[in-house]
């Protein structure tokens, strides 16, 4: 088991270091690397989605989307319910508690867990990694976005405006139809979609090049989002869906991408409404980092207790 966990996360560890080296070599400048990531929301990963509906609907594969849709009503809905009031008592400013909400709320689900997923779990892990990333986008849209702002205003438009969203319900329409692309079209798509993995971890390590380590390890409330994000959350997740012996496969997607680092969308948002932006990125950067420690140990429980 630990060299299976050791094989990916050596695996995700040179691509993001890869990344990390061409962004600090001038290679990828951040015009370059605002372009790549552009490259992979609106190419790659729709691409990707599109591929993995070569399959049957089959009852198995319903169950399991209907449980990681239990699972994220239960995990999202409490969270934007509770973390509001708690945050009051914690004594940051309005600005940084905004951020602090959204932060331990909204996880790197698109540029970590989408290639991670297909590593660990293959395609059937993907598929519902992908269907728990409808909720991320319909609720960080609408309620994360109104966080910020402080407003109770919701456009959802901007929510099916996201091509992994749209894609992901065309790609349940092709399952559920049993529609078949022609076999150069499907293998187009999945060329197409295999850039996923390693330009969307060289992006995470271009995200780190630059970075004050010294600077990232300094907030205690950083440490507290890192805490909540990484280890509690999931293992919170885990023990009931142990408990009840949820199957293997849509338990350990949903749990291992719940314990994540923050999304990094989340510091270009935090910046355009001024909610502590210089937070939310050092935030986002030490959940990184801290998750190469973290992230092993939960697969491993996940292989203990879920199988």
């Amino acid at each position: 088991m630990w060299s299976t966990i050791g094989a990916i996360m050596g695996k995700i560890f040179m691509m993001v270091l890869l990344g990390l080296v061409l962004k600090q070599r001038g290679i990828i400048d951040d015009k370059l690397q605002q372009g790549l990531a552009s490259v992979v929301v609106n190419g790659f990963v729709p691409a990707m989605i599109i591929a993995s509906a070569n399959r049957d609907f089959s009852p198995e594969l319903a169950s399991g989307l209907f449980t990681v849709f239990i699972i994220g009503t239960l995990y999202y809905v409490p969270l934007m319910i509770i973390t509001p009031p708690v945050s009051r008592h914690l004594g940051m400013p309005e600005d940084k508690r905004k951020a602090f909400i959204n932060l331990t709320i909204f996880a790197n689900t698109g540029f970590i867990g989408f290639p991670l997923a297909l590593e660990l779990l293959g395609n059937e892990g993907f598929i519902y990694v992908i269907f728990y990333n409808i909720f991320y986008q319909l609720f960080l849209f609408t309620y994360g976005i109104n966080i910020m702002r402080g407003t109770n205003e919701y456009n959802f438009k901007t929510i099916f405006a996201n091509p992994a969203t749209l894609c992901t319900f065309v790609s349940l329409i092709i399952m559920i139809t049993h529609f078949r692309f022609p076999l150069f079209f499907q293998e187009a798509l999945e060329t197409i979609g295999n850039c996923t993995t390693p330009c969307a971890l060289m992006i995470v390590g271009c995200s780190l090049a630059g970075t004050n380590l010294t600077e990232i390890f300094k907030d205690k409330y950083s440490y507290l989002v890192s805490f909540l994000r990484l280890i509690f959350y999931p293992v919170v997740m885990l023990i009931p869906l142990a408990l009840l012996h949820v199957p293997y496969v849509p338990a350990t997607a949903c749990v291992v991408t719940t314990a994540l680092p923050c999304a990094s969308l989340l510091v270009p948002l935090s910046a355009e409404h001024n909610c502590a932006p210089e937070f939310s990125s050092r935030t986002t950067v030490q959940s990184m980092v801290l998750m190469i420690a973290t992230l092993p140990v939960i697969i491993m429980l996940c292989d203990v207790f879920l199988k």
